[in-house]
């Protein structure tokens, strides 16, 4: 299952054995997974949906904006929710649980084993000065809070500038600096100028 690339976005099942191409959801679509059976995604309203892999049922699951949706278990989901200082949420898709789970505003964040790795300004100065810091929390934590004022972030020991992107396995600056994950406490790179990219 993949986006389509082209100005038409939908979600195509690809049967490479056969050379068939299913389109299962026209419209606009992003944040696509796979998880638990299920096929993932947010329409151009950033509303979540659940949809079989078939694709004959689609159903809205989150009823809200959200962004940056991620599964992390069967009927949870991880978010950042710009209604909320864009703090990172935990949420149930089947009860009305919704809590948020990060004190700062949290951007590039990815799951690593039981660790949840995240990058935050402290104000909008810092932001513009490409400013950034990173932090891990523990999922198991995560799962057993019922908010963020239970727990604190560890966080990592200096300042840094634009982090691009936090996978598994690698932390990549926006200076061209990368470093394995678990070197993320002391991961350093260079700090922008002010209005620099």
């Amino acid at each position: 299952w993949a986006p389509a690339d082209g100005s038409t976005e939908s979600i195509r099942r690809v049967n490479p054995d056969l050379g068939e191409v299913e389109v299962l959801r026209e419209g606009n679509v992003d944040y696509v997974q796979v998880r638990f059976g299920k096929i993932y995604f947010a329409d151009e309203k950033y509303k979540l949906h659940e949809m079989t892999v078939d694709g004959s049922k689609d159903n809205i699951v989150v009823d809200k904006e959200i962004y940056v949706p991620y599964v992390i278990d069967k009927g949870w989901i991880i978010y950042q929710d710009d209604h909320d200082g864009e703090k990172l949420h935990l949420a149930s898709l089947t009860t009305d649980f919704d809590q948020s789970i990060t004190r700062e505003r949290t951007y590039t964040w990815t799951i690593s084993g039981k660790k949840l790795f995240y990058t935050s300004t402290k104000d909008k100065k810092d932001e513009e000065k490409h400013k950034c810091r990173l932090h891990c929390l523990d999922l198991d934590k995560i799962k057993n809070t019922s908010g963020a004022d239970e727990f604190d972030a560890d966080v990592g020991d200096k300042y840094m500038g634009d982090v691009f992107e936090i996978n598994s396995e690698f932390i990549f600056g926006g200076d061209g600096t990368f470093e394995p994950l678990g070197t993320w406490k002391k991961f350093s790179n260079k700090l922008y100028k002010s209005g620099s990219q």
